[in-house]
């Protein structure tokens, strides 16, 4: 078998010759149709190049026909009945191509469309019925993809996020809303080091996914001063790498002072709910949730952090993060107004790449916006720390401020030299600039509808 891939230049809708020469015999020649669009079909006909299913039930529908955006669709069941459907559309100069070759030439390229639903039952066609009434029934035939990847199609189907408005935004994924609530399903927990005596003063809940490079540098901060009465929750968020995780901890049994605790969850479920289910798992009177690849060198700004919390006006508790150069990763969020994603509000690290002034390394401040990347909340065994809405490790933090700003709680940054963060070190590989743009435009929408009339109150700038 092979995979042969073209350029962009290659027109997809034309029929093409591939010259396969084996060493030593002679040339092979085959056409090859690049999609299902003969030159003898009617130049009105649709094609679908892609129908993808994630396990919830979200689909998107990937297609073409000439003149799309005058056209409605509407998916229809084996019993007959019809759902009208949204959808967004796209340039496509290879369908203008082939058009102008069959004798039907278009004076623009908007003939591309996505269709974002959640259908009823699995077997269904799409119909699509132009201005005059005249009708086309496709058949479809999905292909199984997690919601993380339908959507990372998506982007790459739509460049995103340039030619995607807020209102294409809302077309194609409001359909997916309430899918994007994902649980974690805990496989196992295993216990190592000490057993707890007493209640930790503070559980320190570290998600783990594709790579377990830095379980070594939090073991190590079992041994700095001060950390007598906390205990560490790691969770495994990735099947693949659970068994080295439960190796690590086995051999440096005897290195762990602390409590430490292993969740392992059945599937990888994103960084909210990983988070959460290390949450649930812990028994401490306080939560620090790090990010795998954040790590503190002194307990001295957490025990800060700690005391900070002790006042009922104080509902989370962020911290300075510095790069390993010792520049600033974070000092607080800004939220600025991005052409990037339609206007949306979006986080910003002032001060990040510079120096750290010396306001950026001593006191505390009461901020408004932290990152997630090292937070500090109270643990409620009812209610884990962030909302599930979110995809991959965006927004569940600056969610999670805006929720304790909303009942009345300051939210505080301790300001200090000994945290580190290698930033996005821990999810990285999560696919090509373009999908991730789009999941982050995805999350950053998701934010702003939610909190609208707060990010109003605060006068958060718009364009």
């Amino acid at each position: 078998g092979f995979v042969a891939v073209f350029g962009e230049e290659t027109p997809r809708t034309l029929p093409l010759d591939i010259v396969v020469s084996p060493y030593g015999r002679s040339p092979v020649t085959a056409r090859l149709p690049l999609s299902p669009a003969p030159r003898e079909r009617s130049p009105n006909a649709a094609t679908i190049d892609a129908a993808l299913l994630s396990p919830e039930g979200a689909l998107l529908i990937v297609g073409w026909v000439k003149d799309a955006g005058t056209r409605s669709y509407a998916l229809v069941d084996a019993a007959g009945d019809e759902q009208p459907v949204s959808a967004a559309f796209t340039e496509r100069p290879d369908v203008t191509t082939y058009l102008a070759s069959v004798g039907a030439a278009s004076d623009h390229a908007r003939h591309g469309f996505l269709i974002s639903a959640t259908p009823g039952e699995a077997g269904f066609s799409l119909k699509i019925t132009d201005e005059d009434g005249g009708a086309e029934t496709v058949p479809i035939t999905t292909e199984g993809v997690s919601l993380t990847t339908l959507l990372y199609r998506a982007g790459e189907q739509l460049g995103a996020p340039g030619p995607l408005t807020l209102d294409g935004y809302h077309t194609l994924f409001s359909a997916y809303a309430d899918k994007l609530q994902r649980r974690a399903v805990v496989a196992r927990t295993i216990d190592f080091g000490p057993s707890v005596e007493t209640a930790p003063v503070l559980s320190i809940v570290i998600p783990f996914y594709r790579e377990t490079f830095y379980l070594i540098d939090h073991i190590a901060s079992q041994r700095l001063d001060g950390v007598d009465d906390f205990e560490w929750v790691f969770v495994c968020d990735d099947p693949m790498i659970s068994a080295e995780m439960v190796k690590t901890l086995q051999l440096r049994e005897k290195q762990l002072r602390r409590p430490t605790r292993l969740v392992v969850l059945e599937r990888n479920s994103g960084f909210g709910p990983a988070t959460n289910a290390g949450a649930l798992a812990a028994r401490g009177k306080r939560l620090l949730l790090l990010n795998s690849d954040a790590v503190f060198r002194s307990s001295e700004p957490v025990r800060r952090g700690l005391d900070l919390l002790n006042d009922d006006t104080v509902g989370a508790v962020g911290f300075t993060l510095l790069y390993e150069d010792g520049t600033v990763q974070h000092a607080g969020v800004a939220l600025e107004s991005s052409p990037h994603f339609a206007g949306l509000l979006v986080g910003s690290h002032p001060g990040r790449g510079f120096p750290p002034s010396d306001e950026r390394l001593n006191g505390e401040s009461d901020t408004g916006l932290v990152t997630g990347a090292a937070l500090m909340v109270r643990r409620d065994p009812d209610q884990p720390p962030f909302d599930e809405g979110y995809l991959v490790g965006d927004y569940e933090d600056l969610d999670l401020c805006m929720r304790e700003r909303a009942a009345g709680r300051r939210v505080m940054l301790v300001s200090s030299p000994d945290f580190r963060h290698l930033e996005r070190q821990s999810i990285r590989g999560l696919g090509e600039e373009a999908a991730r743009m789009l999941v982050h435009f995805a999350n950053a929408a998701r934010f702003n509808d939610r909190w609208a009339e707060d990010l109003a109150a605060m006068n958060a700038p718009r364009p």
